[in-house]
């Protein structure tokens, strides 16, 4: 698999995303996948906001950000745990980081934003098989640094399926499924960095094991790649949490 980083001019609120793709990435060959940075995208769209002067007013705007976060649990430094594109996050993933003094929130109608990113490319590029995925970094338990996640994809099939297929001894495997987008993003980070790098958008090519599609994500295909807390293999950790439902509904 190679990953190309593409860096670009710093991006400011109201720039127009289609433009930044244009101007700064000359071609994409087919059977490629774009990455973009979520941040962008949130920059693009306006979702900026003033820094709050108190940690009352940050942990009510978090609340508001959040699909669900955990009751009665902030940790040090007014961190609470949250949930959003059903990913395991803190503070409904509110970026500090290149935000010149401010708040920047996730951006809004994600999936039909990425499906437009997609029709777009494939447009302007004139190739048929081409994927793309929204990333963004998170942290993981138990463990210490930052890693990518996907937050959104289009263009191929997410998950690849070993289904009656065996290991080297013909054990048929349980857990047959590998999570292509999620191993995706968490390559990106390493090329996009989280620091001065200035390089939002990264193509990915010669991935191994993709399927590239004709048609957008349909309902069905977004509910095969996540699961309910109940149905979750980490279900004895999370029952054990308050979730409450947060204020958000901006998310599509």
């Amino acid at each position: 698999m190679i990953i190309t980083p593409i860096k670009t001019d710093l991006v400011n609120e109201g720039d127009d995303l289609f433009e930044i793709i244009s101007k700064n990435i000359k071609k994409l060959s087919e059977k490629s996948v774009l990455a973009i940075s979520a941040k962008i995208l949130s920059i693009c769209q306006g979702r900026v906001v003033e820094k709050k002067s108190t940690p009352f007013e940050k942990i009510k705007l978090i609340k508001k950000e959040a699909d669900y976060y955990l009751k009665d649990a902030k940790l040090k430094n007014d961190i609470i745990i949250t949930n959003n594109y059903n990913n395991l996050t803190i503070n409904a993933a509110i970026n500090e980081c290149n935000a010149n003094g401010k708040y920047i929130l996730l951006p809004t109608d994600l999936q039909n934003l990425t499906n437009n990113i997609w029709k777009f490319v494939k447009k302007y590029f004139s190739i048929k098989k081409v994927g793309i995925i929204i990333t963004d970094s998170k942290i993981l338990p138990l463990k210490k640094g930052s890693v990518g996640t996907t937050l959104c994809y289009c263009g191929f099939k997410p998950l690849f399926d070993y289904k009656d297929q065996g290991d080297i001894f013909d054990r048929k495997l349980s857990l047959s499924k590998i999570n292509i987008i999620e191993s995706l993003g968490a390559s990106t980070l390493l090329e996009m960095g989280e620091a001065n790098e200035k390089q939002p958008l990264c193509i990915i090519q010669n991935i191994n094991k993709i399927e590239f599609q004709k048609h957008v994500p349909n309902s069905k295909e977004l509910e095969n790649i996540v699961t309910t807390i109940k149905g979750d293999i980490f279900l004895p950790v999370l029952k054990n949490g308050i979730w409450k439902k947060g204020k958000n509904k901006k998310y599509k």
